[in-house]
């Protein structure tokens, strides 16, 4: 494929039901240095509900985001990549579908829903989180682990990626060691232990934001709350 010049991301999220049904149009432009993006969030179907039914979902009554500036050149590189190893189903009819494209080279473009659809998402995912990283709409993702053991002794486990640039920190600290001491860990392995995390059910109502003492084992998956493993976080049943 011919050089990359810009790519379009069109997202609806077609299984979920309002307040949180919403759409992405993500705009990229390829620079030097950079990748420019112009994103669009756009909360949907939203006119049958009451003010009371949005607000109790922990939503306010315009979520709607956008946002256009910069990202690292990493990112530049990143769609690059994604883009030309691209396989489109270049089908007229779109609507309906839940992810779509379009990939602009420069003498030609080709516009359809990828044939994997899931790599695309992840993409989409993650390029979402780093604008919201760098926007400040969020901050960064954190994710802790903490092991209890009798007498106290904690092991812990931080890992901070950073959606901006495609970094990670990461750090444990075991007893009888003195201090923290990072751990190696890349983008790919950091991608399977957010599926491994994510994937299981979650009860904030059993979890807390109090450091754990109890014996077990505990994770924070970024909304600053302690899960009990087999307790405030189980694997679906």
């Amino acid at each position: 494929m011919k050089k990359i010049i810009s790519v379009e991301i069109i997202y609806n999220s077609a299984d979920l039901v309002p307040p949180y049904t919403h759409s992405f149009h993500i705009k990229t432009y390829n620079e030097d240095n950079y990748l420019n993006v112009k994103l669009n969030l756009k909360y949907l179907e939203r006119e049958e509900l009451t003010e009371e039914e949005i607000l109790a979902e922990g939503f306010t009554l315009n979520d709607d985001f956008s946002w256009e500036g910069s990202l690292d050149k990493v990112w530049k590189q990143r769609i690059e990549k994604q883009a030309e190893t691209a396989q489109i189903n270049t089908q007229s009819d779109i609507s309906g579908e839940e992810l779509a494209v379009k990939i602009f080279t420069e003498d030609t473009s080709v516009y359809g829903v990828p044939k994997d659809i899931q790599s695309w998402t992840y993409l989409m995912q993650e390029l979402v989180q780093a604008v919201y990283e760098v926007s400040g709409k969020e901050l960064p993702l954190k994710i802790r682990y903490r092991k209890v053991e009798p007498g106290k002794k904690s092991y812990k486990i931080d890992i901070q990626p950073y959606f901006k640039n495609l970094s990670i920190e990461a750090f444990k600290e075991t007893p009888g060691q003195t201090g923290k001491h990072s751990i190696p860990l890349n983008w790919g392995e950091l991608r399977k232990l957010m599926e491994r995390i994510y994937i299981n059910d979650m009860y904030p109502e059993h979890a807390s934001a109090k450091d754990p003492v109890k014996e077990g084992s505990y994770i924070d998956p970024g909304d600053g709350l302690w899960y009990r493993f087999n307790n405030a976080i189980k694997s679906p049943s």
